[in-house]
Protein backbone atom coordinates (compact mmCIF):
# COMPACT_ATOMS: atom_id res chain seq x y z
CA UNK A 1 0.00 0.00 0.00
CA UNK A 2 1.40 3.46 -0.94
CA UNK A 3 2.11 5.97 1.97
CA UNK A 4 0.56 9.07 1.08
CA UNK A 5 2.49 10.80 3.61
CA UNK A 6 5.76 10.49 1.60
CA UNK A 7 6.73 11.69 -1.66
CA UNK A 8 7.30 9.57 -4.54
CA UNK A 9 10.03 11.43 -5.43
CA UNK A 10 12.64 13.86 -3.08
CA UNK A 11 15.43 16.12 -4.33
CA UNK A 12 17.98 16.03 -0.94
CA UNK A 13 21.03 18.63 -1.34
CA UNK A 14 23.98 17.15 -0.02
CA UNK A 15 27.93 18.40 0.30
CA UNK A 16 28.88 16.24 -2.61
CA UNK A 17 26.11 16.89 -5.06
CA UNK A 18 22.31 15.55 -5.38
CA UNK A 19 20.55 12.78 -3.85
CA UNK A 20 17.74 11.93 -5.65
CA UNK A 21 15.11 9.04 -3.58
CA UNK A 22 12.69 7.30 -5.40
CA UNK A 23 9.65 5.40 -3.59
CA UNK A 24 9.39 2.13 -5.42
CA UNK A 25 5.75 1.55 -3.90
CA UNK A 26 4.75 4.52 -6.63
CA UNK A 27 4.69 2.76 -10.56
CA UNK A 28 8.22 3.01 -12.09
CA UNK A 29 6.77 4.92 -14.94
CA UNK A 30 5.26 7.77 -12.39
CA UNK A 31 8.44 7.70 -10.99
CA UNK A 32 10.04 8.45 -14.07
CA UNK A 33 8.23 11.27 -15.20
CA UNK A 34 8.13 13.11 -11.53
CA UNK A 35 11.82 12.77 -11.08
CA UNK A 36 11.87 14.10 -15.42
CA UNK A 37 10.25 17.32 -13.98
CA UNK A 38 11.79 18.13 -11.07
CA UNK A 39 14.85 17.69 -12.98
CA UNK A 40 14.14 20.19 -15.42
CA UNK A 41 12.89 22.85 -12.67
CA UNK A 42 15.97 22.34 -10.60
CA UNK A 43 18.99 21.74 -12.97
CA UNK A 44 20.03 24.96 -12.81
CA UNK A 45 20.08 24.63 -9.11
CA UNK A 46 22.41 21.57 -9.31
CA UNK A 47 25.13 22.46 -11.86
CA UNK A 48 28.35 20.67 -9.73
CA UNK A 49 28.90 18.00 -8.17
CA UNK A 50 27.11 14.42 -9.10
CA UNK A 51 23.76 13.24 -8.90
CA UNK A 52 22.98 10.15 -6.92
CA UNK A 53 19.55 8.22 -7.42
CA UNK A 54 18.19 6.09 -4.25
CA UNK A 55 15.70 3.64 -4.96
CA UNK A 56 13.54 2.26 -1.60
CA UNK A 57 10.97 -0.85 -1.08
CA UNK A 58 11.93 -2.10 -4.89
CA UNK A 59 14.36 -4.10 -6.32
CA UNK A 60 15.26 -2.44 -10.08
CA UNK A 61 15.59 -5.03 -12.89
CA UNK A 62 18.09 -4.16 -15.70
CA UNK A 63 15.73 -2.43 -17.85
CA UNK A 64 14.64 0.27 -15.05
CA UNK A 65 18.06 0.45 -14.70
CA UNK A 66 18.95 1.68 -17.89
CA UNK A 67 15.91 4.03 -18.24
CA UNK A 68 17.42 6.05 -15.22
CA UNK A 69 20.61 6.20 -17.09
CA UNK A 70 19.50 7.09 -20.26
CA UNK A 71 16.96 9.78 -18.89
CA UNK A 72 20.14 11.64 -17.46
CA UNK A 73 22.37 10.65 -20.87
CA UNK A 74 19.72 12.00 -23.25
CA UNK A 75 17.50 14.59 -21.10
CA UNK A 76 19.26 16.34 -18.62
CA UNK A 77 23.18 18.48 -18.31
CA UNK A 78 23.32 16.78 -14.80
CA UNK A 79 25.77 13.64 -14.28
CA UNK A 80 24.65 10.71 -12.74
CA UNK A 81 27.16 9.06 -10.71
CA UNK A 82 25.29 6.23 -8.83
CA UNK A 83 22.25 4.38 -8.58
CA UNK A 84 21.76 2.46 -5.36
CA UNK A 85 19.25 0.52 -3.31
CA UNK A 86 17.50 0.90 -0.19
CA UNK A 87 20.45 -0.61 1.48
CA UNK A 88 22.85 1.37 -0.14
CA UNK A 89 24.63 -1.33 -2.54
CA UNK A 90 25.52 0.48 -5.60
CA UNK A 91 23.56 -1.17 -8.49
CA UNK A 92 25.44 1.40 -11.41
CA UNK A 93 28.54 3.77 -11.38
CA UNK A 94 29.79 5.82 -13.58
CA UNK A 95 33.28 7.03 -11.73
CA UNK A 96 34.08 10.76 -11.77
CA UNK A 97 37.25 10.01 -14.13
CA UNK A 98 35.15 8.15 -16.28
CA UNK A 99 32.38 11.17 -16.09
CA UNK A 100 34.93 13.73 -16.57
CA UNK A 101 36.12 11.77 -20.20
CA UNK A 102 32.78 11.24 -21.47
CA UNK A 103 31.68 15.27 -20.73
CA UNK A 104 34.46 15.74 -23.39
CA UNK A 105 32.97 13.23 -25.73
CA UNK A 106 29.75 13.45 -25.42
CA UNK A 107 28.73 13.66 -29.01
CA UNK A 108 30.89 10.45 -29.37
CA UNK A 109 29.15 8.23 -27.10
CA UNK A 110 25.54 7.17 -27.26
CA UNK A 111 22.88 4.32 -26.05
CA UNK A 112 20.53 2.22 -28.15
CA UNK A 113 18.19 -0.10 -26.99
CA UNK A 114 19.58 -1.79 -24.47
CA UNK A 115 23.26 -1.04 -25.28
CA UNK A 116 25.78 1.62 -24.17
CA UNK A 117 28.07 2.74 -26.75
CA UNK A 118 31.44 3.92 -26.43
CA UNK A 119 33.93 5.40 -29.30
CA UNK A 120 36.95 5.83 -27.43
CA UNK A 121 39.96 4.05 -25.57
CA UNK A 122 39.06 2.73 -21.85
CA UNK A 123 42.24 3.36 -20.48
CA UNK A 124 44.17 1.74 -16.76
CA UNK A 125 41.92 2.38 -13.53
CA UNK A 126 39.02 3.52 -15.59
CA UNK A 127 35.84 1.15 -14.56
CA UNK A 128 32.45 0.91 -16.88
CA UNK A 129 29.31 -0.49 -15.60
CA UNK A 130 25.75 -0.93 -17.04
CA UNK A 131 22.84 -3.12 -17.04
CA UNK A 132 22.91 -4.09 -20.27
CA UNK A 133 25.60 -4.21 -23.34
CA UNK A 134 28.71 -2.27 -23.04
CA UNK A 135 29.96 -1.84 -27.04
CA UNK A 136 33.14 0.22 -27.42
CA UNK A 137 34.97 0.59 -30.14
CA UNK A 138 38.55 1.18 -29.12
CA UNK A 139 40.85 -0.57 -27.23
CA UNK A 140 40.15 -1.96 -23.62
CA UNK A 141 43.34 -1.22 -21.43
CA UNK A 142 45.21 -3.71 -18.85
CA UNK A 143 44.00 -2.16 -16.08
CA UNK A 144 40.38 -1.10 -17.19
CA UNK A 145 37.71 -3.16 -16.15
CA UNK A 146 34.40 -3.58 -17.76
CA UNK A 147 30.88 -4.82 -16.31
CA UNK A 148 27.67 -5.34 -18.34
CA UNK A 149 24.61 -7.58 -17.24
CA UNK A 150 24.49 -8.59 -21.06
CA UNK A 151 27.20 -8.88 -23.13
CA UNK A 152 30.46 -6.75 -24.02
CA UNK A 153 31.58 -6.43 -27.72
CA UNK A 154 34.85 -4.57 -28.48
CA UNK A 155 36.04 -3.39 -31.87
CA UNK A 156 39.66 -3.37 -30.54
CA UNK A 157 42.14 -4.93 -27.91
CA UNK A 158 40.33 -6.34 -24.78
CA UNK A 159 43.11 -6.36 -22.41
CA UNK A 160 41.32 -5.05 -19.10
CA UNK A 161 39.17 -6.89 -16.74
CA UNK A 162 35.65 -8.07 -18.03
CA UNK A 163 32.67 -9.04 -16.66
CA UNK A 164 29.03 -10.40 -18.91
CA UNK A 165 26.45 -11.17 -17.19
CA UNK A 166 26.96 -10.35 -13.65
CA UNK A 167 23.57 -10.89 -12.60
CA UNK A 168 24.04 -14.62 -13.48
CA UNK A 169 23.03 -14.75 -17.49
CA UNK A 170 24.82 -17.76 -18.35
CA UNK A 171 24.06 -16.98 -22.19
CA UNK A 172 25.79 -13.82 -22.38
CA UNK A 173 29.16 -13.49 -23.72
CA UNK A 174 32.60 -11.21 -24.60
CA UNK A 175 33.71 -10.79 -28.09
CA UNK A 176 36.54 -8.79 -29.47
CA UNK A 177 39.16 -8.22 -32.45
CA UNK A 178 41.40 -9.24 -30.03
CA UNK A 179 40.53 -11.14 -27.07
CA UNK A 180 43.33 -10.75 -24.43
CA UNK A 181 41.50 -9.70 -21.21
CA UNK A 182 43.87 -10.45 -17.95
CA UNK A 183 40.36 -11.78 -16.03
CA UNK A 184 37.40 -12.84 -18.34
CA UNK A 185 34.58 -13.62 -16.35
CA UNK A 186 30.98 -14.94 -17.43
CA UNK A 187 27.74 -15.08 -14.90
CA UNK A 188 29.85 -17.08 -12.11
CA UNK A 189 32.60 -18.72 -13.93
CA UNK A 190 36.11 -17.31 -14.31
CA UNK A 191 38.68 -17.55 -16.49
CA UNK A 192 42.12 -16.10 -16.14
CA UNK A 193 44.94 -15.43 -18.49
CA UNK A 194 48.00 -17.74 -18.95
CA UNK A 195 50.77 -16.44 -17.14
CA UNK A 196 53.78 -16.99 -19.83
CA UNK A 197 52.90 -14.93 -23.08
CA UNK A 198 50.54 -15.79 -25.53
CA UNK A 199 50.64 -15.16 -29.18
CA UNK A 200 47.96 -12.19 -30.38
CA UNK A 201 45.07 -13.44 -31.69
CA UNK A 202 44.64 -13.39 -35.23
CA UNK A 203 40.86 -13.09 -35.81
CA UNK A 204 38.09 -11.58 -34.05
CA UNK A 205 37.31 -13.88 -31.05
CA UNK A 206 34.13 -14.75 -28.67
CA UNK A 207 34.17 -16.14 -25.07
CA UNK A 208 30.32 -18.28 -23.84
CA UNK A 209 29.86 -20.54 -21.24
CA UNK A 210 29.87 -24.48 -22.44
CA UNK A 211 29.36 -26.62 -19.78
CA UNK A 212 30.64 -25.17 -16.79
CA UNK A 213 33.97 -23.97 -18.48
CA UNK A 214 33.96 -20.75 -20.38
CA UNK A 215 35.03 -21.78 -24.03
CA UNK A 216 36.64 -19.36 -26.60
CA UNK A 217 36.22 -19.51 -30.46
CA UNK A 218 37.42 -17.51 -33.47
CA UNK A 219 34.38 -15.43 -35.15
CA UNK A 220 34.10 -13.72 -38.78
CA UNK A 221 34.00 -9.89 -38.32
CA UNK A 222 30.86 -9.61 -39.56
CA UNK A 223 29.41 -11.26 -36.85
CA UNK A 224 30.51 -8.56 -34.87
CA UNK A 225 29.54 -6.36 -36.21
CA UNK A 226 25.85 -7.11 -36.74
CA UNK A 227 25.88 -6.39 -33.12
CA UNK A 228 26.03 -3.14 -33.67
Amino acid sequence: MINKEHQPVEFKGTKKGLLILLDGEYPFDELLEIMYTKLQQSENFFQEGQVKVQVKNKQLNSNELNLITRLFSEKTRLELGEIISDSGEVLVSFPSTFRKELGKQESQDYRINNSLVIRRTIRSGQKVEFPGTIIIIGNVNPGAELIANGDIIVFGELKGICHAGVDGDSEASVMALRLMASQLRIADIVSRAPDDAQPVPQYPERAFINGNQIVVEDIDQKTLTDKL
